[in-house]
């Protein structure tokens, strides 16, 4: 544009279901929302709270980055270790029946994501009724995608069982869990 290069990063799933676009020169994704005919079944204004959250240098990455696109916003754990175990709380005024999960930290340099440990397997569990619990794999991947669950909970618990190991650091990352 004007003799310029427009560089672009998109997080497109298989499914052409919904897909996020960042602009060259924005954290926030274009439109800040999801393209798809289901953007709008969305729950805005979910309250997500963390076991742990890492605090360092003045960035301080809290549970409630998760429920926002941009870009150099994930919710990273902050315990010693790999962050196995270490549980997300999610509350929603409105039942909840699947959540669309961006893995990893994700950022204008792709070896910020694979520096960085991310999800592997991830346990969600009803808090209203912990019987009512699913297992799921997630991709070693930051594309988001979405996870229909077997039963509906205004509460939610996850739990994260396994990692993708990082190449640098020892902090487990999820770039966003939008709640539909």
């Amino acid at each position: 544009k004007d003799g310029k290069d427009e560089r672009y990063i998109a997080l497109l799933p298989d499914n052409e279901e919904f897909f996020l676009v960042y602009g060259n020169d924005s954290n926030q994704a274009i439109h800040n929302c999801f393209f798809s005919k289901n953007s709008l079944l969305y729950i805005k204004n979910c309250i997500y709270i963390a076991s742990s959250c890492l605090k360092e240098n003045n960035s301080v990455y809290v549970a409630g980055n998760l429920g926002n696109t941009d870009l150099y916003n994930p919710w990273v754990e902050g315990k010693k270790g790999s962050g196995i175990g270490e549980k997300i709380e999610i509350f929603s005024s409105e039942n909840i029946s699947s959540l669309v999960i961006s893995n990893g930290f994700v950022s204008r340099n792709t070896a910020t994501y694979y520096n960085n440990n991310r999800v592997k397997k991830l346990k969600i569990s009803d808090k209203q009724n912990p019987e009512n619990f699913m297992e799921i794999v997630l991709p070693d991947n930051a594309i988001p995608l979405e996870y229909k669950l077997n039963f509906c909970s205004k509460q939610l618990q996850l739990e994260i069982l396994e990692i993708y190991e990082g190449s640098k650091y020892d902090d487990t990352c999820i770039n966003f869990i939008l709640c539909k």
